[in-house]
């Protein structure tokens, strides 16, 4: 829960911020579609290490 609210928060903060420093809409999505797309490899990255960790914990008991 505490990183959706995290990634709500930073999407809030860039959506709010571009158009300050005029960037176009555009670039605009691009950016938060970019940040999107790389918190779901972030997160997948994590899950899957996770996992392997808990497979290596299996064999070794």
């Amino acid at each position: 829960v505490g990183g959706a609210v995290l990634g709500a928060l930073f999407l809030g903060i860039i959506s709010n911020a571009l158009p300050v420093i005029n960037i176009s809409p555009f670039w605009q999505m691009a950016i938060s579609g970019s940040a999107i797309i790389l918190a779901v490899v972030l997160n997948a990255r994590g899950e899957r290490r996770q996992g392997r960790i808990i497979l290596r914990k299996a064999e070794a008991a």
